[in-house]
This record gives C-alpha cells, structure tokens and sequence, in this order.
C-alpha cells in the first residue's frame, strides 16, 4: 500500500492510497486509488466512484484532477480500474459494457452503507446508466462524454478491423474482441434506459468531442426523467484536456456538492446603501425595473448593458449611471446583476460566450435571471455560476410594464433557498407577490404553465367573442355574462375591450405567447404527455407571427376569430 503525495492545483496537496482489496464476482482484483483525509472505513463524508473509458484505465489525467479537486472539496473518492485494464486482474478481451456493469456492482456492494455517487466517463458513462437503472444505491450520476450511440460508436471507429485479430486503434495492448463488438451492437444505444435513471443526473459534454459527439449527449439528457443538469465545455475535446479540464471539475465537484447538501452561501444579506445592481437587458421591462429600484427604492444601479446600445445609453443618462460596452464590465462593476432576456440563446450569449460573458470574473456575485426561458437553461447557468463562484436565481414574472415600473411584479423564484433567503429584500422591493418554488428550473416550469393556461384562456376568449361578433350579438352584454359565469377568467378582464375595439398596444405580445406556449409543450414532451389545446393555442400565435403581427399584444388573436378582419380572412385564403 503506497502513499504518494500529489501536488494538487487547487492549493493543498493531496494524498491518495492504492486499495488491494477491491475485487469484482469473477474474484478479480480490481485496481483502485483512494482519496480523502479519512480512510475507507469512515462513513461520514459521500463517496465518489469514478469509472473510466474504452482503452483506459483509472489514472487518466482528467480522473485524478476530479479526484483531487473533489477530495478538496470534501469528498472521498475511489477511482478504479475495470478488471482488465490498467493494472487490474483479468482479461482486456472480456471487457465489455455488460462486464464492466458487474464490476461497477460489486464495487457498490462493497461500498453499500455509504452516502454512494458515480461519475462515469465515456463508455464508463454507458456502465453507469445501465447500473443505475437498476439499482437504487447511487445517489447521484455525472456522465462525462457518457457513450450513448454503441452501435454507432463500434462501428465507425471498428468496423473495418477484424475482431480476434486487429487492435483498438492501433495499440497492441488492446486487442479488438468479438465479445466487444457483439456486446455494443445488442445494446445499440443507451437512450432507452435512461428513463429508467431514478437519481439526480448531470450530463457534462465538449463542443469538441469527436469520439462521442455531443449531439448524443444532449439526447441523452433530453431523455431522462429524472432531475437533471446538462453543461457544455466550450472547445472541451473527448479527454477534457487543457483548460476543459478545469471548467469539467469545477462544475462536477459544484453540482455534487449540491447533491450532498454540502453547499453553503457566504453571501450577505441586501444592504441597500452598499448594494451595486447591473441591469442585462434594458427593454420596457428591464429599463423599468431600473426606475423603480433606483428612484423609488434607492438602490445604486451602477451599470446598464443591451445589445441595443442606444436604448442602454438613454437610460444610463436617465439614471445618471454608465452604459458598459461588454458584459464582463457589468459583472466587474456589480454585486447583483439582473438579467432580462428574450430566450434560451440569448441566455447562452450572456453566460457562455466565448469572447465575453457574464461569468468572467464572477466569484461572490450574484445573478437574477428574470426572463421566461426553458428550466434547462436556468439550470446551466446555476451550476456554472457555481463553478466559478457565483450565485444565481430565477426569478421569471408574471406581470407587465406598470408593474415592473411600480414594483409590484408578480415573482416566481428557483434555486438554493439560501441565496433566496439573503435577497429577499430586494425581491420584495420589486415584487407584490413573491413565491419561492424550489429548486433551478421549477420558477420555470410553473411560469411555463401559467403563460400556457392565460395563453389558451386568451385565444378562448377571443374565439367566444368571434363568435358572439358573427351572431350579432351585444359583445358588451356578453362580457357581462361571461364575468359573471364559468367562462370568467383574467383576461376577460385584462384583454376583452381591447379584443372588440382592436386595441392592441403591447405588454405581452403574440410572439413571447407563441413562445411560452412552446416552452409548456416541450415540457409535456419530455413527460409523454399530450396537451392538444396547449398545441393548438401555440398555432394561433405562431400564424400571428408569420403575418407580421407577432409584435402586437397577446389580445391580437382576436384578429384571427372575428370574421370580418383582415387577418382572419388572410389566414382563411392561406389554409384554404
């Protein structure tokens, strides 16, 4: 048993010891490192299993800076060797997907009265996912470049070798096996278990793969049920080499931290003296929101940034701040930043930029994301904030331009309950109700779902009102009625005298409804299920936006119900 002495990139040295006593049901030992401040029989910190790839073993560069940088972080970690390779016992030629799901078994098996997570790299990620469908010991699962396309992948890389007589590319000590091959063909793709992943599941992937493209790995954290995050490494190849490395540890050891309920908020609490704001995004709602805080509430807002430089200009003068030229420079020059974005894309533009971003320079600040995006995209950004220190929130509103500039938005909040608990106050400064949700992603969700019921409550109502309009009736005492009876709802309220007299100014237009809508279908997608007015709602607005009247207010859709408008009678001639 040695004990050699690693320096460590992240400030401490870090000791680890080769295990002897490891082995699988083929009674082969199975060569493994150990790392943590307390040896094997202590129970208390989680453990960490890492399990590597084809033609590798469990001293690969990229597993022992996660084992070091998890081991810092307060983890134990065993990383091990599947039997046959490195310096385990057994036959490389029997090392398959189905084997190595066995080894990574009885490794659980030794380990069962431990707080258990698996990071599986590569085909490692494969083994995990066909484990963890049945068995319910691992807490949580981070694939990294996890192999997903079997067939696909012995295939392109393979097919033209002859098993039992060639080698995996082109190195002798790994010879090309039948058992392989037929293995990887019968399983032919992982996508079909990963709903059976019951535990929290973080899929990580490199722009750069070129062994396990990164289109897999984004299908296969689009077919999991389970909670989950997905994180893309920028320019990370298939090894996470180089400074992919540093991002892909970073954001591991951050989300399981998470998983273990390891994290802790050194933020303080809101001092509105102290306090420096940034405003991402300064359309009617951002700008307004910068109003209300800084001259109703007296908060420093200290920089604006919009793609839109004019408008982040006019404000800046307004408020008598500084319109910044790069997103980095409203990080440098804040303590919170607020966010409000149109989509997804534009999220990945201010966070995950090459050039410049938001998270360049970022540790102890603080960011609240209050656009209406996907749950996917709030969750990246949570775990790459942590990856570099920071800390974020959703925070989507459901309300318009009067409230935003009154403070009386209606808000949804997501994340750590902590980070949420320390900006209460300025989330009450803005906000006349305020509901915490829970974890990143469910503001999200819930937002989703309420744009999705006002959506076809809107498009109802305006096809009741077509309706009434074509059998001349009084629309006047038909609203009467419907307030007054089962077909009463909010936006008979908010929209129906702007659906009659075609007054149609925005503060929630017909495009960001086609949108929402789209967001809640996604959703029902990825749960089986099917929401047929949600789809046919999404249609109505989606024609909107193709005749050019996407910009107008939601309450537009009633120029596709009432008969004799233009619109209704052009999206007639189209469909006709």
């Amino acid at each position: 048993m040695k004990w050699p002495d690693l320096c460590s990139p992240y400030g401490k040295v870090v000791a680890y010891k080769t295990l002897s006593n490891l082995k699988n049901a083929a009674d082969e030992r199975l060569d493994a490192a150990w790392h943590g401040a307390a040896g094997p029989a202590d129970h208390e910190a989680p453990l960490v299993l890492i399990g590597h790839g084809v033609t590798a073993n469990k001293d690969r560069p990229w597993a022992q800076a996660l084992a070091e940088r998890l081991s810092a972080a307060g983890f134990d970690v065993l990383r091990f060797s599947f039997a046959g390779n490195g310096e385990s016992e057994g036959d490389y030629r029997e090392a398959t997907i189905t084997k190595e799901v066995n080894d990574l078994r009885a490794v659980i098996d030794q380990y069962a009265d431990r707080k258990l997570y698996y990071v599986g790299h590569s085909m490692g990620g494969a083994v995990g996912t066909l484990t963890i469908g049945r068995d319910r010991r691992i807490r949580g699962f981070v694939s990294l470049a996890g192999m997903v396309e079997t067939k696909r992948f012995v295939t392109e890389e393979f097919g033209d070798l002859k098993p039992g007589r060639d080698v995996m590319w082109d190195e002798p000590a790994f010879p090309l096996s039948q058992a392989f091959v037929d293995d990887l063909t019968h399983i032919r793709s992982t996508l079909p278990h990963a709903a059976d992943v019951h535990c929290p599941t973080l899929v990580v992937h490199g722009t750069e793969d070129d062994v396990v493209p990164i289109r897999e790995g984004r299908a296969f954290y689009e077919a999991l049920s389970c909670s989950k995050a997905w994180h893309r490494v920028e320019g990370g190849d298939h090894m996470f080499s180089d400074a992919a490395q540093d991002d892909m540890t970073a954001v591991v050891a951050a989300w399981l931290q998470q998983q273990a309920g390891m994290t802790s908020v050194p933020v303080a609490g809101i001092d509105r003296d102290k306090l420096r704001i940034g405003l991402v995004g300064v359309g009617r709602m951002g700008a307004n929101i910068a109003r209300h805080l800084q001259f109703d509430c007296g908060y420093c807002v200290n920089a604006l940034y919009d793609v839109n430089r004019d408008a982040a200009q006019n404000l800046a003068a307004e408020l008598d701040t500084q319109a910044v030229e790069k997103l980095s420079d409203v990080t440098a020059a804040c303590d919170l930043i607020l966010t409000v974005v149109t989509n997804d894309a534009a999220m990945r533009t201010i966070f995950f930029g090459d050039d410049d971003n938001l998270l360049q320079g970022a540790a102890g600040k603080t960011f609240l994301n209050c656009a209406t995006v996907t749950p996917s995209i709030h969750q990246e950004v949570e775990l790459a904030a942590k990856g570099v220190g920071a800390f974020s929130l959703e925070a989507p509103m459901a309300s318009s331009i009067p409230q935003a500039r009154n403070g009386t938005l209606f808000l949804m909040v997501g994340g750590e309950q902590e980070i949420f608990s320390n900006v209460r106050p300025l989330l009450t400064d803005m906000s006349s109700s305020l509901y915490y949700t829970g974890p990143a992603g469910t503001a999200a969700m819930v937002k989703a779902l309420v744009n999705m019921v006002m959506n076809i409550n809107t498009a109802g109502l305006a096809e009741g009102l077509g309706l009434a309009e074509a059998l001349g009736l009084d629309l006047q005492m038909v609203k009467k009625i419907f307030g007054s009876t089962g077909a009463n709802s909010r936006v008979l309220e908010t929209d129906g005298d702007d659906m009659i007299a075609r007054d149609h100014e925005t503060f929630f237009s017909a495009a960001h409804a086609a949108k929402d809508s789209g967001i809640a279908l996604q959703l029902a997608l990825q749960n089986g299920l099917s929401l047929p007015l949600a789809a046919a709602t999404r249609m109505q607005y989606e024609k909107l936006t193709e005749i050019g009247l996407g910009h107008l207010d939601k309450s537009s859709v009633a120029e596709l119900t009432f008969k004799q408008r233009h619109a209704s009678q052009s999206c007639k001639i189209r469909s006709e």
